[in-house]
């Protein structure tokens, strides 16, 4: 068993411990298993050979993994921007970017896009309830529907409806 034990990346604090470095934007989390004692260490400082850690692939796959899910983030973020009619203009501060035209909409769906969402299938589950046609549902479930529509209506309507229904 190695002496140290990878726990993780995040942001929880900004600086390592090993050479003082300040600004980082993620650190590496590293238990010693002889001292039970967990520091945070910069990306470099975590990997370097000297430093004996040795846990360079496992630190490499959380990057990797870290970097995927940043990356869908922002897909998902720049999907709904557009879906809300926000834009991209050019950057007079930088030739050749682009920069977006709405900040505020830009941070909510930013926002959005890192809140938990539910897995793709319940997703399509639900979806696919709410446009069943009411045809395949069963008697008892399509009587609930007309009913539920049915109080949503005026009461001139409603009893106009039931006329209709009972002489049928």
């Amino acid at each position: 068993m190695s002496r140290f034990k990878f726990l993780g990346i995040n942001d929880d604090k900004s600086h390592c411990e090993c050479c003082g470095k300040q600004g980082l934007k993620r650190v590496v989390w590293i238990e010693d298993c002889e001292t039970n004692e967990i520091r945070h260490f910069g990306t470099t400082c975590a990997m370097a050979p000297v430093k004996g850690f040795t846990l360079d692939l496992e630190i490499k796959a959380e990057m990797r993994r870290l970097d995927e899910v940043q990356k869908s983030r922002f897909a998902r973020a720049y999907q709904s921007y557009r879906q809300k009619g926000g834009r991209c203009v050019a950057n007079p501060a930088k030739p050749g970017y682009f920069m977006y035209a709405d900040p505020d909409l830009w941070k909510d769906c930013l926002a959005a896009a890192s809140r938990p969402r539910f897995g793709r299938v319940g997703r399509l589950r639900a979806h696919h309830r709410t446009l069943c046609p009411v045809s395949e549902l069963g008697r008892a479930h399509r009587k609930t529907i007309i009913n539920d529509l049915l109080a949503q209506l005026p009461p001139e309507a409603a009893r106009l409806q039931e006329a209709k229904h009972e002489h049928h």
